[in-house]
């Protein structure tokens, strides 16, 4: 689309959830949004998504965009199906608080910023793929028409997501590189190098999705075998709560299955 060479780069990614883009909003007027915050303007993401997938300037429907955009600002998860116990729900919302409420609670002081790539240790390649050029190039573009662009930026790291819809939003990381919300919690060298990703079974005791341990040599029954050791899969960073202690996780991760 943008007639830029391949540089050999990686920018795997998952897609992120998009309901509540007006409550996010509320959150922070300015937020970016993709997973490296690419862009500032919810117009111009879904506008150069729709490019990105095929769209031309002949067929291009602004109309069509901009119903896509109210339907992305007022659509909501969800509720979550989990139940567990209420009491390990109340003691792990004030681990919450204290270990995650900064970066991912609705009144965070760093939720929905960019958290420097140094800083959550998460894989590097996306921040690598995304470029000073492309950006330029994308805040250029005209083709067919003069589509406005000028949100485009470059970052140095990952947005800070709010929890909504937690329960839904595995696997877990810019790259959905770990499966569920325990295994997030453990150290890295402690997550599965190897999981079923493509399962639909929400997993009520871990959080995210049911993701069985997997070869990469061999090819599960169903979904695939995701390996993090694919340069762009790695499931490295995000150290927060990974030091609680077990009975702090099991409160935490009891609260989380209920976002």
């Amino acid at each position: 689309m943008l007639g830029m060479i391949d540089d050999g780069t990686i920018g795997n990614s998952d897609m992120q959830a998009v309901w509540n883009l007006d409550a996010r909003e509320r959150i922070r007027p300015t937020a970016p949004f993709h997973w490296d915050g690419l862009n500032t303007s919810l117009r111009e993401v879904i506008i150069s998504s729709a490019l990105g997938d095929g769209a031309v300037a002949a067929e291009f429907s602004f109309d069509s965009m901009a119903r896509i955009e109210r339907f992305l600002r007022k659509a909501t998860p969800p509720p979550s199906p989990h139940r567990p116990d209420a009491a390990a729900v109340e003691r792990g919302k004030a681990v919450y608080a204290a270990q995650c409420a900064e970066c991912h609670g609705a009144d965070g002081k760093r939720t929905l910023t960019v958290i420097p790539a140094q800083e959550v240790g998460t894989d590097i390649h996306r921040l690598r793929m995304w470029t000073e050029a492309a950006r330029d190039t994308y805040n250029r573009y005209r083709k067919g028409y003069d589509w406005g662009f000028r949100s485009f930026q470059k970052t140095d790291g990952y947005i800070a997501e709010p929890h909504t819809g937690l329960w839904l939003s595995g696997p877990y990381l810019h790259n959905g590189s770990v499966p569920t919300l325990l295994d997030l919690l453990a150290p890295p060298s402690q997550r599965p190098a190897g999981f079923v990703r493509g399962s639909d079974v929400v997993d009520g005791t871990k959080g995210g999705f049911v993701s069985p341990a997997c070869d990469p040599r061999v090819p599960p029954k169903q979904g695939f075998c995701f390996d993090t050791r694919l340069a762009g899969n790695g499931n490295g960073g995000h150290l927060y709560g990974t030091t609680l202690g077990e009975n702090e996780k099991a409160d935490l991760l009891a609260y989380l299955l209920t976002l």
